[in-house]
């Protein structure tokens, strides 16, 4: 029993590390969120206020939106803008550094469209 959870120990540990520093799994743990990647998407063709992501991905909820952008917005991919106070409106637009993303955004939906003609045996 003893070996058996060393072992596991062992293997556990080895992944925990892995986790902690692969770049891939680190990027995703950024980008790979729920609707983070439709986020970017629309995000990279021009700067958007809140109302008009909700019109782009309705089936997402405001709750989620907001926790979505403010990880983007404190990982420096995407800024926040205040345009007026009354009404409350905010635009938001990519960084310099969220715009690297797009060739990596770009190839995602390539491969999602060729996976999905692949899926129905197009």
């Amino acid at each position: 029993m003893a070996i058996s959870y060393l072992l596991y120990s062992s293997l556990l540990i080895d992944y925990e590390n892995c986790f902690q520093n692969c770049p891939i799994e680190g990027t995703l743990r950024i980008i790979g969120g729920k609707w983070t990647g439709s986020l970017l998407w629309h995000l990279l063709e021009q700067p958007l206020r809140f109302s008009d992501i909700q019109r782009h991905i309705p089936e997402a909820s405001p709750k989620i939106l907001t926790q979505r952008l403010r990880v983007l917005e404190e990982e420096g991919l995407i800024t926040r803008t205040v345009l007026s106070v009354k009404p409350f409106a905010v635009q938001y637009s990519m960084t310099d550094h969220g715009r690297s993303l797009t060739p990596i955004i770009q190839t995602l939906s390539d491969w999602g469209r060729l996976h999905a003609r692949a899926r129905r045996g197009d």
